[in-house]
């Protein structure tokens, strides 16, 4: 790997999953998505993992659409654009991102359109999973 590919691969890694911390690094860097499936102590998420600022993007722009007369979405954009010089994606630190994502505990089933959570809450990990309706 060339050092220009090291440094475009650089992250601090903190968390005691190496593997998903580098994925998360590939994601955030090179703009890859993917499906995965993340398990935590309360349930399991399913959705397709998105880099930070993509995220960022979605998410004040349906805070923009539900209350377009404020404003709220431009002005978060902006705050968010401040306080990190520019690099939005520096939210993302210490946290992954999906899309279209649904979550399941036992028989409770939850979708939403964009997701949020704490590496240190993922127990475990699997990629392009899938939930399957039990007959």
């Amino acid at each position: 790997m060339s050092t220009s590919e090291d440094a475009s691969l650089s992250v601090s890694f903190g968390s005691e999953d190496l593997l998903l911390e580098v994925l998360l690094s590939v994601v955030e860097n090179a703009g890859l998505e993917t499906q995965i499936a993340l398990y935590t102590g309360g349930g399991t998420i399913i959705g397709t993992l998105i880099k930070t600022d993509t995220w960022v993007e979605a998410w004040t722009a349906k805070v923009q659409a539900a209350r377009p007369e404020v404003g709220l979405g431009i002005l978060l954009q902006s705050a968010f654009e401040e306080a990190t010089g520019g690099r939005v994606s520096r939210l993302g630190s210490g946290f992954l991102h999906l899309r279209d994502a649904t979550y399941r505990n036992g028989p409770m089933t939850m979708s939403a359109p964009l997701w949020r959570g704490t590496i240190s809450q993922i127990s475990g990990w699997s990629l392009e999973a899938s939930f399957q309706v039990s007959t």
